[in-house]
């Protein structure tokens, strides 16, 4: 029995067993004494002996003991009296009891079974039957622990004995200027994976990121430079997508340090049976006890700070800040609006011009989403689109995004403007919707337009998953004449080896690299790298978020061909973009401001 139950354990349960507590219960000196050097012999060395048996509650309650070794038949209070108040209390209802007995008599052993005894051992104590029914008693409550206290998954200790662990470094550094730190790492791509290939690999993806950042808080990098001893030992699955990391140092540099390290080990290409997976994970970080007092309010605060991070674009660490509570707040508020905003139809478009430098001619537009709430000041794009996300609307928020846009540039070409093309922001979630590619073709028979006159926009991170699945995926839109932009390159992942397995038509230099481009050599520098690296691939480009002429100049003198931003317009409503379409027509060569 005890190899069975041996193989179901992990090391931290296998080596716990030989620093289990002992409580020797017996009037008898001798019989005690010898038990002790007995179990020393075999590696047993933590033990309690008590020769008066009135001493054992108090005992217990003083001392965390594992296992109890207990004679029936002494002065004053009788084994059986023990082992009854034990199994009245729930504390103690599993507690392993060995009784010791030299009583052939059958009947108490059977009272003893009936009262919950765990074994019997005889006297004289054989030592070899006293190993052999030690081990057997504490591998079965291990694997037991193991059960409560343990993710069957990873392994890994789970969330009740994450907050217990946490209590008792608390307790025990409560006189002292406690430096204590709480991190919640959150693998980003999780669910997506669990929705899309399934929750096995999605379980296989979780035990190969558990089994990194294992390794990794074992390695001499972390133990070494930080003073630390096995910081594995405090690493727990708390969440079905987030591990949690009791790190025993509270300075920002050392945690900003520690955060780095791993978002740089975890965040990579992983290959799960046979598929190749993108991932990273998004890091919070909260103080004790600045940013919470008890195990659950430091948990609660290291995971909003995670997902702080994780709606910034992941694959980041933040620390938590009051401000992200108030937020936390306001955004359970403006959840409830946001459910009833499709409904009382309070969502409304804008349309952006992307312009040809060269040529001062209109060639697309990006389709933008507005909420205007009755009576409130608008709320920003950035805000209540990753709260969409969050909550699971913008699925349905794209699909009406979709169908406005196309049914728009419907009405575009009826007016003689066949050329425009119209570019749609699609979100992960919507990405991945297994009703996503009808919508093409809905919105294709429904508006009559040609789908080679569309393209879709989606971040970096939306290619992070199955990389097979993402190409295939990728390839059936493009079969149907639909264009894929990378939206804000260089913003999120920014791995090279999917600008080269990917079907993809088009960047978007993000508007960071454009804001201080006549100033900056190193934001040149990248917009040059970009610029060359699109044309080397092939690829069409497109810079957002142009404001002054200078930008323009330097954009155009390096070879880019279309152009967005407030230099040329702000995004309009679509009567006014027919206008400022319209007022192009006498000469396309003219400045359109």
């Amino acid at each position: 029995m005890t190899n069975e139950f041996t193989q179901l354990l992990n090391n931290d349960l296998l080596e716990s067993i030989y620093e289990s507590l002992f409580l020797l219960v017996d009037d008898e000196i001798l019989v005690t004494d010898f038990i002790r050097l007995y179990l020393e012999d075999e590696g047993f060395n933590n033990s309690i002996t008590l020769n008066d048996a009135n001493a054992t509650f108090q005992t217990i309650e003083d001392n965390p003991v594992d296992i109890i070794l207990l004679d029936l038949k002494m002065p004053g209070i009788t084994g059986f009296e023990i082992l009854t108040t034990l199994r009245k209390n729930p504390k103690y209802q599993y507690l392993p009891v060995i009784i010791l007995t030299s009583s052939i008599d059958a009947n108490s052993k059977l009272q003893a079974l009936e009262l919950g005894a765990t074994d019997f051992l005889s006297k004289p104590v054989d030592p070899s039957e006293l190993v052999l029914r030690v081990r057997n008693c504490l591998t079965v409550r291990a694997y037991q622990n193991q059960l409560i206290y343990y993710d069957p998954l990873t392994y890994l200790p789970n969330r009740q004995l994450f907050i217990e662990r946490i209590e008792q470094y608390i307790k025990e550094d409560k006189t002292l200027d406690t430096s204590l730190s709480v991190f919640t790492i959150c693998v980003d791509q999780y669910r997506r994976i669990h929705n899309t290939l399934g929750p096995l690999i999605a379980d296989q993806l979780l035990s190969a990121i558990a089994a990194g950042l294992t390794q990794l808080c074992q390695s001499n990098d972390i133990t070494d430079n930080m003073e630390l001893i096995n910081l594995s030992r405090m690493l727990a699955r708390t969440a079905p997508d987030e591990f949690s990391l009791m790190f025993p140092v509270r300075q920002p540099e050392n945690c900003a340090q520690l955060a780095e390290k791993i978002n740089r080990c975890l965040s990579k290409k992983y290959l799960v049976d046979e598929h190749e997976i993108y991932a990273c994970v998004s890091i919070g970080i909260a103080f004790h006890p600045r940013d919470g007092e008890s195990p659950n309010q430091l948990i609660k605060s290291a995971s909003a700070a995670s997902a702080y991070a994780r709606k910034r674009g992941g694959n980041l660490y933040k620390f938590f800040t009051t401000d992200i509570d108030v937020n936390d707040k306001k955004r359970l508020s403006l959840d409830t609006a946001l459910r009833k905003a499709l409904e009382n139809r309070e969502f409304n478009l804008v349309y952006q011009p992307k312009i040809h430098p060269d040529t001062q001619c209109v060639i697309g537009a990006e389709a933008l989403l507005r909420w205007n709430r009755l009576g409130i000041e608008n709320t920003s794009p950035e805000v209540f689109i990753s709260l969409a996300e969050e909550n699971g609307l913008i699925v349905p928020i794209g699909q009406w995004v979709f169908n406005q846009a196309c049914k728009q540039l419907a009405i575009w070409h009826r007016q003689g403007f066949k050329h425009l093309s119209m570019a749609i922001n699609v979100s992960a979630p919507q990405f991945y919707d297994p009703n996503f590619i009808n919508s093409l073709l809905n919105a294709r028979r429904n508006n009559r337009i040609s789908l080679d006159k569309l393209t879709i926009e989606i971040t970096e991170s939306t290619l992070m998953g199955d990389a097979e699945t993402l190409i295939e995926k990728l390839k059936t839109i493009k079969d149907f004449g639909v264009e894929i932009s990378i939206d804000d390159f260089g913003t999120g992942y920014s791995s090279l080896s999917y600008l080269k397995h990917f079907p993809i038509d088009e960047l978007k230099i993000d508007r960071s690299f454009i804001e201080d481009l006549s100033s900056s050599t190193s934001d040149l520098s990248i917009v040059k790298a970009i610029i060359a690296m699109a044309e080397s691939l092939k690829l069409k480009l497109v810079a957002e978020g142009v404001e002054t002429q200078d930008q323009l100049h330097i954009l155009q003198s390096l070879g880019c061909e279309c152009i967005q931003g407030y230099y040329y317009s702000k995004p309009l409503s679509a009567e006014d973009f027919t206008d400022y379409l319209t007022l192009q027509l006498p000469s396309q060569a003219q400045h359109p401001r």
